[in-house]
C-alpha cells in the first residue's frame, strides 16, 4: 500500500478516532438517555469538514500545471453508488466528497487504489502515473487542509 494512502488514511482514522473517543469520555452519570442530546457530532453526521468542493479541487489542479481535461460534473451518476455528496471527473481524475469523513473512509476500504484526505476521495485513471500522482496529492491536501 502507497504512504500516500496510508498518511491519508491515517488522517481520516484520526478524525473518527477523535468523535469516538470524545463519546467515550463522558461521565458515568450520563444515562443512556442524556447520551443522545450530546453536542458532539457523530462521525457519520453531515458536516464542514472543509470548505474547498470537487471542482475547486480539480481547479486547483489545472492551477498547480497538473491536467485536469475535461472536467465535468458526475455528482448524479458517480454519488447514487459511492454514496457521496458531490463528484466531479477529468480525463485524469474523479475527486469525491462525502458528508464526513466515514463515508471517505468506507469508500476507501471498499475501492482500492485512491486517495482518502478527510471526507474527500480521489482516484485516478490507469494513464496517470506514480509521479503524478504524487503531485495530485500534494494539491488535493493543500486544497482541502
Amino acid at each position: 500500500m502507497p504512504s500516500q494512502i496510508r498518511r491519508s488514511t491515517a488522517a481520516v482514522a484520526a478524525v473518527c478516532l477523535m468523535v469516538v473517543g470524545a463519546a467515550a469520555c463522558s461521565s458515568e452519570s450520563d444515562s443512556a438517555d442524556s447520551a443522545s442530546h450530546s453536542t458532539a457530532r457523530p462521525a457519520d453526521e453531515p458536516g464542514t469538514l472543509d470548505p474547498a468542493t470537487p471542482a475547486q479541487i480539480v481547479d486547483s489542479y489545472a492551477e498547480a500545471g497538473l491536467a485536469a481535461t475535461n472536467p465535468h460534473d458526475v455528482t448524479s451518476s458517480v454519488c447514487a453508488d459511492a454514496h457521496c455528496s458531490a463528484a466531479v471527473a477529468t480525463d485524469e481524475t474523479t475527486v469525491m466528497q462525502f458528508d464526513a469523513p466515514r463515508g471517505a473512509m468506507i469508500y476507501y476500504q471498499t475501492h482500492g487504489d485512491v486517495l482518502a484526505v478527510e471526507d474527500v476521495i480521489v482516484s485516478y485513471s490507469p494513464n496517470v502515473d506514480s509521479d503524478a500522482r504524487k503531485k495530485y496529492e500534494q494539491v488535493t491536501t493543500l486544497a482541502v487542509g
